[in-house]
């Protein structure tokens, strides 16, 4: 069966640091957290933000980085530590590794750019926690003891000392003397507290001052950090900055709010540290990391702001990390979902959507429930409100939460619930739920709270529940408490559900159980809502639930108080007819008017009392339209009554609070019980306020007998909507003006781009735009005569028709109105027995010579062409997909419908286009871009020829939701493949070649390839399914055998490089044998010593450098192979050594020789020549030792028979004594 661990991304079994060590350097360490960061818009915009302010030429070096307990600005900081130090990892530099982190974020490149701007200045990073730091000294020792330490040197008065040293450019020299002296490293040394003083006294004294002189030294360096000011700091940083003039010093103190709040700080030193460093300029910076913004430390500091000038002034840059990135991170490291995982958690939802709709529908937070497959597969195991509510119930209320300082981070506790309640190891579906969530995020259980705990688990024992115990129950009820939702027994049975299949169970045991602990005393009934009860709170709530003074009409008033208040009754006062503004009343059903005096007392807007609502919504709505049908002056909106009985609730605790409040001769205890109801009642109002809001914006509006359905979204609209109509049955529909009949004739000869001219400005009579298009389709007078003309009507009757009630207009208007509707091909006209489509037909313009020739013809609509809004949608689509940047054709809302439909073709085609020639015929881009060959099918039923019988069916189908969607994803799929293939396509290449070369150097050493192979596997996984989305995960896997490709390079040249230098040792000490006897005794020994110097200098490298996509070291210039085939010629360099050693001459290989007597004539013997002199070869006496196997022994015999082979036959051999 599956569990949740095999859908979730992250492993379970590693911990995730609450707390981000700013001084950690492992790299394995450093790679994780780089790993675990998740770079979002938001960060990426701090971050863009910061990198201008440090590459700029601001006076005022310094900035303040704030967000509260948990937002991850301390992981932020480090990140930008890494990237401005950019410590080289495994071969490859941080900010190498950090463009991983933008791929897919808006300006990206931009971004990158800013990053690499950073490299410009040589920046020393000086991190620390101001909170966790030794503050005896003040704040300007705790920067001077943080830098020591990042300088390697001790943070006390010996690291002073040191500094002082270091300064004077004797540091090295003193640390060789301990090495000397000792035998052993100072920084060894210093670590143990029984040597480090001695060490340096007796290291010092010996050449470097006198004894006396030591003792001053010593007593002056413990006295200038008890005397340790902003003055000294800045004396000492300006010593390090002029003795290294291109390093700029980067303070980052983390944790200064909170160290200020400790009193480890004290801000008038900040404030004196501030200015002191500001006289340095931009040599050094200050990064302050605090949970609290600046303006809030000033402003609890109890200190005038006139003395904290130059704080304000040193941080006059601001970044401040909000609560909402915390959502999006736990979502991306925490709870990501395999691919899989992601699509069985969505088909489960759209099979299961009431129900996870219902219990996660936590009445009273405001929070919205779970509505789509998405939402749900992403929060899984959570759901969405759940993480908004653990956030109230860390850190406060609702308005405190962006700023409150939590003790514990959302991102952890919602790790503890996943690994602590086991629930990875627990079935798919299975869900968190509030007791869980209470029992991880809240570290210290108060003990009051833990006694009702236990005496719950006791109190149930005799129901025999199955799913509900005490303990969890009153946890979860805790829980929502504090995160201000409502316990009632529908919000306590849906946060104490598991799994949703359990829900109307579970209910069924909450409410036993909840009126079993209310009986006992355990909690509290108040209202609907179930309470955990202390002794002095059950006090309090006993007096506030006897409390009689809550009268029906004291209900109402709180109601209606806030019913005024809503933006709603506000926004339907007035209204804009013909750029006038009218006001309307606006009152309650009782007459209490809720608008000013002067507003139109004949149209009113009657908002019903919601407590009046009875017996049922739809009875009240019939009887409305009964009492109102022939009232053409009101519009009745009548709230639904689902939540009248929470919105009295509410009232009365309101109420109740305000008595509470006002109680006497209350204990301190009580009086604190008080406070602290009394401090909700801003949240009450608000929820109150929200209720109201629902109330109203999901009733029923009624007018004149229709009724319309309110919703959220439309509610607003519904009313002003109305409002006009209302307007309309009153007031005429007269125009504001109106046409000469001259004017028709006119319209039918000019030019388009004169059309507007001929009729001016009349706002009810602006038919065309200054470019001649038509756009007066919903103008008031083009929409009464198209709805005349459905059918054929002759101009007589039109005349009779719209000269009467409502419309009343002129002859003159209608005439010129039907001339520019067929001038704009919106009606035809038939006379003499001709029908007339077009104004350019011969004999057209006759109709409107005069009178008598209108009323002859007869007119028609063309009904069957685009509506404003069909060209609108149209246009906003094709502009959407960026119509004139892949087109470089221009899309205008003045286009005619068959242009429209050609520009849909134009589109198709080019993007067609694309994929034939980018694409199609590459069989691995066909193979590895199918989705974009789907996308061309997609938009190939719109690349047939426009005409006029397919145009308008056309446009229906391009209109079609479906379809629309279908085609703009299409583009947008064709768009980013293409765009990869031309951008990205290279470096794939270059990374599939690298990946080959890797391949090829590790089978050639013989490295086994099951590492290899798994990287290598996932990328071309990930190649294959979506290059695109997956880039980011393919430059990590590239990334990846990089770092193993580079763990082997460096391994191999370690071992050639030692075994080198071995070499060269053994060769060092021939070369000192010969050099004790005349060079010309042994020139042919020196010419092979030379030869294999150069060997062994080109074999030792001391690190290890690859370019990207190169095997090849760019400092040793030698590949994995290579350097393979170095090591393997050790065993014979070795004895090829041995035997040079053999080959020092130490007499004259050619001495002079000696005079023979000359031969006697006559004498016919031989003069006898002299004999080659043996050579005498010293040998090493030195057997293995130990222990060997028969194949060791035999081949160390095969070397000693090597080498001696080389030697002539009559050479003396010499054994060392």
């Amino acid at each position: 069966m599956t569990k949740i661990k095999d859908i979730l991304s992250i492993h379970l079994e590693e911990d995730i640091k609450s707390v981000i060590d700013l001084n950690q350097q492992g790299e394995d360490e450093i790679i994780e957290e780089l790993d675990g960061f998740i770079l979002t818009e938001s960060l990426a915009k701090h971050l863009t933000d910061f990198c201008d302010f440090f590459t700029s030429n601001t006076a005022q070096p310094g900035l303040w980085l704030s967000g509260f307990y948990g937002s991850g600005k301390s992981y932020f900081s480090k990140m930008i530590g890494f990237l401005l130090k950019d410590p080289t990892i495994k071969g490859t530099s941080i900010r190498e590794r950090f463009k991983n982190k933008l791929v897919g974020l808006p300006n990206a490149g931009l971004l990158q750019n800013n990053i690499d701007e950073l490299g410009r200045t040589r920046n020393h990073i000086v991190l620390f926690d101001a909170a966790k730091t030794t503050g005896n000294h003040g704040i300007s020792y705790m920067m001077m003891g943080a830098f020591l330490k990042s300088l390697g040197l001790n943070d006390d008065w010996v690291g002073i000392v040191e500094f002082n040293l270091l300064i004077s450019g004797r540091y090295q020299l003193f640390c060789d003397k301990v090495q000397q002296r000792y035998n052993e490293p100072w920084i060894k040394r210093r670590k143990n507290m029984d040597q480090v003083y001695d060490t340096l006294e007796e290291t010092m004294i010996d050449g470097f001052c006198s004894e006396n002189a030591y003792d001053e030294m010593r007593d002056a360096a413990k006295q200038r950090i008890s005397d340790y000011d902003a003055n000294r700091l800045q004396e000492d940083l300006k010593r390090y900055a002029e003795l290294y003039p291109d390093v700029r010093i980067v303070f980052m103190i983390d944790e200064v709010s909170e160290a200020i709040a400790q009193q480890k700080i004290n801000i008038l030193d900040l404030e004196g540290v501030a200015e002191s460093v500001a006289a340095l300029g931009r040599k050094i910076w200050t990064i302050a990391i605090a949970q609290l913004q600046l303006d809030d430390v000033i402003n609890g500091a109890n200190v005038n702001k006139s003395l904290l000038t130059k704080i304000i002034d040193r941080f006059r840059k601001r970044i401040n990390i909000t609560a909402e990135e915390v959502d999006t991170i736990i979502r991306k490291r925490l709870l990501a979902k395999t691919t899989d995982g992601n699509d069985i958690l969505q088909d489960y939802y759209k099979k299961n959507s009431g129900k996870i709709n219902d219990i996660s529908n936590i009445i009273g937070t405001g929070l919205k429930k779970t509505s789509d497959a998405q939402t749900y597969a992403d929060y899984y195991p959570f759901y969405e409100h759940q993480f908004k509510m653990l956030q109230y119930f860390l850190f406060g209320t609702q308005k405190l939460v962006k700023t409150q300082v939590g003790t514990r981070g959302m991102l952890i506790s919602a790790f503890d619930v996943l690994k602590k309640e086991a629930l990875s190891d627990r079935s798919l579906y299975t869900h968190v739920n509030a007791s869980q969530l209470c029992r991880q995020a809240e570290e210290a259980v108060a003990e009051s709270l833990r006694v009702r705990y236990d005496q719950a688990d006791e109190h149930l024992a005799g129901l025999n529940l199955c799913f509900v115990f005490g303990r969890e129950m009153l946890q979860t009820i805790h829980f929502l408490t504090e995160s201000g939702a409502k316990t009632t027994v529908e919000n306590i049975s849906r946060a104490y559900v598991n799994c949703p299949d359990d829900y109307f169970t579970i209910l069924d045991e909450v409410k036993r159980a909840c009126k079993k602990l209310a009986d006992d005393e355990i909690l509290i009934l108040s209202g609907e809502e179930y309470r955990i009860t202390s002794e002095t709170q059950q006090r309090i709530f006993d007096m506030m639930s006897s409390y009689d003074g809550i009268a029906t009409y004291r209900i109402k008033g709180e109601i209606t108080k806030q019913v005024k208040q809503m933006n709603l009754v506000r926004g339907a006062q007035n209204i804009t007819i013909d750029s006038v503004n009218v006001s309307l009343t606006v009152c309650s059903d009782s007459g209490e008017v809720f608008s000013n005096s002067s507003a139109n007392q004949d149209l009113k807007v009657v908002f019903h009392d919601i407590l009046s609502v009875k017996p049922s919504l739809n009875e009240y709505v019939e009887k409305i339209k009964e009492d109102t049908q022939a009232q053409k002056n009101i519009i009745s909106v009548i709230p639904s009554p689902i939540y009248s009985a929470e919105i009295q609730s509410i009232a009365e605790q309101i109420l109740r609070i305000d008595y509470i409040k006002g109680v006497p001769n209350l204990t301190a205890d009580e009086k604190k019980v008080v406070d602290e109801i009394a401090s909700s009642l801003e949240n009450k109002i608000q929820l109150l306020e929200q209720a109201i809001v629902k109330s109203y914006t999901e009733g029923i509006l009624v007018y004149l007998y229709n009724t319309s359905i309110l919703t959220s979204q439309n509610t607003i609209q519904t009313i002003k909507d109305c409002e006009l109509k209302m307007y309309g049955n009153i007031y005429t529909k007269r125009l504001g003006g109106s046409l000469k009949d001259s004017l028709a004739l006119q319209l039918l000869k000019v030019n388009q781009n004169q059309l507007q001219n001929v009729l001016g400005q009349q706002p009810d009579f602006i038919f065309f735009d200054s470019m001649g298009q038509f756009i007066g389709e919903q103008l008031p007078v083009i929409t009464e005569i198209m709805a005349h003309t459905a059918a054929y009507k002759n101009g007589a009757d039109l005349e009779r028709d719209l000269s009467a009630a409502p419309t009343g207009y002129s002859f003159g208007t209608i005439f010129t109105t039907l001339a520019a509707l067929f001038r704009a091909s919106k009606v035809i006209i038939k006379y003499n027995n001709q029908e007339f489509h077009s104004w350019q037909q011969e004999g057209a313009k006759e109709v409107f010579t005069n009178t008598r020739n209108f009323q002859r013809a007869s007119f028609k609509a063309v009904t069957k062409s685009l509506t404003y809004n069909e060209k609108r949608d149209i246009v906003d689509t094709l502009k959407d997909c960026r119509y004139k940047e892949l087109t470089g054709q221009n899309i205008s809302y003045n286009m005619n419908d068959f242009e429209l439909v050609d520009a849909i073709r134009t589109l198709a085609l080019t993007e067609i286009h694309k994929v034939n020639n980018d694409i199609c015929g590459d069989s691995e881009l066909e193979r590895i871009f199918q989705r974009s060959l789907r996308a061309k099918d997609v938009l190939q039923p719109y690349t047939h020829t426009v005409t006029e019988f397919n145009y308008f069916g056309t446009a229906r189908t391009f209109l079609q939701d479906t379809e629309n969607d279908d085609f703009c994803e299409a583009v947008e799929r064709i768009e980013k493949d293409i765009q990869f293939v031309n951008h990205n396509m290279k470096v794939i290449n270059l990374q599939k070649d690298y990946f080959a070369d890797v391949k090829s150097e590790m089978e050639f050493v013989g490295i086994p390839m099951q590492m290899y192979d798994n990287i290598y596997e996932q990328y071309t996984h990930l190649l294959e399914t979506d290059p695109v989305n997956n880039y980011s995960a393919i430059l990590t896997q590239y990334q990846k055998v990089k770092d193993l490709y580079f763990g082997y390079m460096q391994q191999w040249a370690e071992q050639m490089s030692n075994g080198y230098s071995d070499l060269a040792t053994k060769l060092q000490a021939i070369k000192s044998e010969t050099e004790k006897y005349p060079q010309t005794w042994n020139h042919i020994l020196y010419t092979k010593i030379q030869e294999k110097e150069q060997t062994c200098k080109k074999y030792i490298t001391f690190r290890i450098e690859l370019k990207d996509y190169q095997i090849r070291c760019s400092c040793c210039h030698l590949q994995l192979r290579d350097i393979d085939s170095a090591i393997k010629m050790l065993p014979q360099l070795e004895v090829d050594m041995d035997v040079m050693a053999t080959e020092v001459n130490v007499t004259d290989p050619n001495p002079q020789p000696i005079p023979q007597p000359k031969p006697i004539p006559g004498d016919s013997q031989p003069v006898p020549q002299p004999k080659p002199q043996p050579k005498e070869r010293k040998l090493r006496n030195q057997l293995p030792t130990g222990k060997l196997s028969v194949t060791e022994y035999k081949q160390w015999l095969k070397q000693q028979l090597a080498m001696v082979n080389q030697y002539d036959i009559n050479d003396i051999l010499k054994f060392d004594e």
